[in-house]
């Protein structure tokens, strides 16, 4: 699994939480913007096209990485680094959200067995996956 991928966004911090919002909320925005200039829009208003799904899909993979690397040991330190390195992430929003992503995956828990690692990656993946749809279908 590498590092493009990230994990479902259990926040319990609240600040945490507003500040991933907000970082959501903005790169949707941008995705939403192509999807429309580009002539993607679904017809009927609230129901979301392939294109939509698949953007949303991206943003819940790079939740499954980071929440992975946060299960399995890599330093917080060195996921911010990786997060918002210009070279892996041209695109300053996409870093932005990485690193909100990071900031937010480090606050929970790193369980010891497989299984529970297993469950908080997917949990974090699905957070991000729903939001993200949810905030697509509401900007519709």
């Amino acid at each position: 699994m590498g590092f493009a991928m990230l994990p479902i966004l259990r926040v319990n911090n609240y600040e945490g939480c507003v500040l991933m919002k907000i970082k959501l909320i903005e790169i949707i925005n941008g995705l939403l913007a192509v999807t429309l200039s580009s002539g993607c829009s679904s017809a009927g208003g609230r129901l979301l096209n392939k294109d939509t799904i698949d953007r949303c899909k991206l943003l819940a993979d790079d939740a499954e990485t980071t929440m992975y690397s946060r299960q399995y040991g890599l330093p917080m330190e060195k996921a911010i680094y990786i997060s918002t390195d210009k070279k892996l992430t041209p695109d300053e929003g996409l870093r932005e959200f990485r690193q909100a992503l990071v900031i937010s995956a480090y606050k929970e828990k790193q369980f010891s067995t497989t299984e529970e690692r297993k469950i908080a990656v997917r949990d974090f993946r699905e957070q991000i996956l729903s939001g993200c749809l949810d905030e697509m279908r509401s900007q519709k």
